[in-house]
This record gives structure tokens, sequence and C-alpha cells, in this order.
């Protein structure tokens, strides 16, 4: 039986992801946070802390495991390609790849808006 990706098994550490717009000339950002306690986080920003609320999640890999430990670790990313780069060092697999990768035309960072 296929695993599905966007499902991450209970006792395993999880990724989520998290999209931050572009707000007062800071362009917008995808936040992965690793060793996720939930489905929302609050964002502080200087005029009122921002709820985001997971668009995806996963498992984390071995390797996120072994750089990360079990401490929650935000990574900010304000490219798609930046994110797919880091995620392929980290052994992320090639279904997350896409499956992530799907979400560049609903969550537009600062690399498709200069294009």
């Amino acid at each position: 039986m296929a695993k599905n990706i966007n499902h991450p098994t209970k006792n395993q550490a999880k990724v989520c992801y998290y999209y931050m717009p572009s707000r007062n000339q800071k362009p917008a950002e995808v936040i992965s946070v690793l060793n996720s306690g939930g489905w929302c986080i609050r964002v502080p920003v200087r005029e009122e802390d921002i709820e985001l609320y997971a668009f995806f999640h996963r498992d984390m890999t071995e390797a996120e495991t072994a750089k990360f430990g079990k401490k929650q670790t935000w990574r900010i990313f304000t490219s798609w390609e930046e994110m797919l780069t880091d995620h392929q060092q980290n052994a992320v697999n090639e279904e997350v790849l896409a499956a992530l990768n799907a979400f560049k035309a609903k969550f537009t960072l600062s690399e498709e808006v200069a294009a």
C-alpha cells in the first residue's frame, strides 16, 4: 500500500509548511518548521502577531533528524528553488519534492514576482 505523503506517521517527528504573504516591503516566505508541534504557528511581527496554518506536512528525514535533533527549528525560504535545493541536500524524497513543487502556483515567492 502506498504511503500518503501528506499524512505523516503518528510517532515520527514532523515538518509543517506555512506561507507568509509579502508585507511592508518584505518578500513572501515559506516557513518550514521542523519538529513541529501543531498545525498553527504565531509569527511575531511589528504591528501584530500573525497566525498561519500549515498547507502541507511530512515526516522528517533521517538527515534532518541527525542535523536538527529534537529541537523545533524554523527554516525560512524566500524562493522555491532555495527550498527545493535544501530539501534535496537533506534527502527529502522525490514524491514530497513534487508535492511541494505543486504549491508554487498557489503561493508566489519573490523569484516568480521578479520573472
